[in-house]
């Protein structure tokens, strides 16, 4: 039984297809990056499984049951949990009271904030964190959920490259000990590399190619857009 899947999934914008009969499956507990150029529909593909956006054809099923039409506290109901490119905390309060509203108790698992790092933070204000800390935080957030699928927007946007190494080693370890299911998207290839993960290339509105960051890293398109040249 698949976790996640998608089959022949279709979004138009007027007469702009952006999804074009897409096809992807996600595996229990499985670490998965999305990469593709800007305006290729990653980010159209995670409004679709969140709910954002309804499909115009295709299904997408999680656990067997079919989400495709469901609104997005429906799908947050099902545990798909989204954190986006932006961190979304609320920084007038502390790094502890963050944790508490994301998990809707007042005695939240303070735990998580060891888990990413910021036990000693908690009763900082989160609005004077680092911009790395920020998205530690609102990944402890989603943590806070509970969830069964986590959906990671360029979790290393803005990051310093020490923050990059950082969050490939808390991404890594929450994977591992949570066997928590995961897809991202990302363009920092430095990361996608060395998160050493399952990696899906899409190219307009189609995942052309899937396999490991050493496959999919000899395509012409990747080479092309990413790493600087094609193969002679």
């Amino acid at each position: 039984m698949a976790f996640l899947e998608i089959r022949a999934l279709i979004k138009n914008f007027g007469a702009l297809m952006v999804i074009d009969n897409l096809d992807l499956v996600l595996e229990p507990g499985e670490l998965l990056c999305i990469i593709g150029p800007n305006g290729c529909g990653k980010t159209t593909l995670f409004n679709l499984i969140c709910g954002e956006l309804r499909p115009d054809g295709g299904d997408i099923r999680f656990e067997e049951q079919d989400i495709s039409l469901l609104k997005p506290f429906a799908v947050a109901q099902h545990g798909i949990v989204r954190k986006f490119q932006v961190p979304a905390i609320y920084e007038e309060l502390s790094v502890s009271e963050n944790l508490a509203v994301a998990a809707k108790t007042r005695n939240p698992d303070l735990s998580i904030l060891g888990e990413i790092g910021l036990l000693e933070r908690a009763k900082d204000q989160a609005g004077i964190l680092s911009h790395g800390e920020k998205q530690w935080l609102e990944i402890g957030m989603v943590l806070a959920t509970s969830p069964r699928l986590v959906l990671l927007d360029e979790p290393t946007a803005g990051m310093t490259r020490s923050e990059t190494a950082r969050t490939v080693a808390l991404i890594s370890q929450i994977h591992r000990e949570r066997q928590l299911s995961m897809i991202m998207i990302e363009h920092d290839m430095r990361f996608v590399e060395a998160l050493n993960c399952d990696v899906a290339v899409m190219m307009e509105g189609q995942i052309i190619s899937r396999g490991s960051y050493d496959k999919v890293s000899k395509l012409d398109v990747v080479r092309e857009a990413y790493l600087g040249a094609a193969p002679a």
